[in-house]
């Protein structure tokens, strides 16, 4: 199934030169570790990429702005470096993590 933008990566834009670091493993909800759960960023110079494989995941930017996005199976949410972050997992739900970071 092809992997579509949310709205949330409207105004997230990772810099063209970025490359992907890790491609994390399909985590299904029970399996996803509890941190994801709860507030954290990313480090300055790193951008993660949300896939929604089934199901619905809540993602939840906390600073600068408290916005929140429901990203779907089959589209992919950008989160940006520095921002306070947490998912919220609507159901059953399997999951991707990727993280990119600009060549240095």
């Amino acid at each position: 199934m092809p992997i579509a933008p949310s709205s949330a990566s409207e105004s997230c834009v990772r810099p063209a030169d970025a490359k992907r670091y890790f491609e994390g493993p399909a985590w299904e909800a029970a399996a996803i570790p509890p941190r994801l759960l709860d507030r954290h960023r990313l480090k300055s110079g790193a951008w993660g990429e949300l896939v929604v494989l089934e199901g619905q995941v809540r993602l939840r930017y906390e600073t600068p702005v408290d916005r929140v996005v429901t990203v779907a199976a089959g589209e992919v949410a950008c989160i940006p470096p520095d921002v306070d972050h947490r998912l919220e997992l609507l159901g059953d739900v399997r999951l991707r993590l990727d993280f990119y970071r600009e060549d240095a």
